[in-house]
């Protein structure tokens, strides 16, 4: 999976979001600012089966900051938007988020993990980096995937589909000829239909 963003002819080339530690520990802010806006994520479908297209970043962006210990922190904010089906409905729309990256990487070699080690909230924003060249994409890409909701709906109150008939109920009132007609009295009709008006049961045959 990778990142792809339109180029001012309108051609889609693939772009990289990778930081060189030499660079950055060179630089005077010490960091390096990616714009997102344009970038386009695919969706794969054993992902998001709901996802009908790949995800365009609107606008937005990403940073990369060495702190003092060798280790990165990565900020962010981009809204981004995507077609997906929705799961009541079944009717294609565009569903829009705002997204925000605060996350950390730790240089792998550092880290002495322990056979049977216990997770804190705190951990779950931190990940690991190795070598010179460090790749951010999967920070960017792992949150706008979470972003997307496992199970989408086109509007709050949506009113999904007749279950016997497959009506989309949003398109307005609708009686459904195919619905099975209940009555409290079938079983009784059922009952007297067995007993002939002398009060015998019939016999079967």
């Amino acid at each position: 999976m990778e990142a792809r963003k339109k180029t001012s002819e309108g051609k889609q080339v693939a772009t990289p979001l990778i930081v060189n530690l030499e660079d950055l520990k060179k630089s005077k802010e010490k960091c390096r600012r990616f714009d997102l806006s344009g970038f386009e994520v695919e969706i794969p479908r054993k992902v998001q089966p709901a996802a009908l297209s790949s995800a365009r970043v609107k606008e937005g962006w990403i940073e990369v900051r060495l702190l003092k210990k060798g280790d990165l922190e990565i900020t962010g904010e981009f809204s981004f938007e995507v077609k997906m089906q929705c799961s009541r409905c079944l009717e294609e729309f565009v569903f829009r988020k705002r997204v925000s990256i605060f996350n950390f990487l730790i240089e792998r070699s550092k880290v002495e993990f322990a056979p049977e080690m216990e997770l804190s909230s705190d951990d779950l924003i931190v990940d690991f980096y190795e070598g010179e060249e460090v790749d951010i994409f999967p920070v960017f890409r792992d949150a706008l995937i979470l972003a997307i909701p496992i199970s989408p709906v086109c509007e709050p109150d949506c009113k999904g589909l007749c279950p016997y008939c497959g009506f989309n109920l949003n398109k307005g009132p609708h009686e459904c000829k195919m619905k099975p007609v209940f009555s409290p009295f079938a079983s009784l009709a059922e009952l007297k239909g067995m007993f002939p008006a002398g009060g015998k049961r019939k016999k079967e045959r």
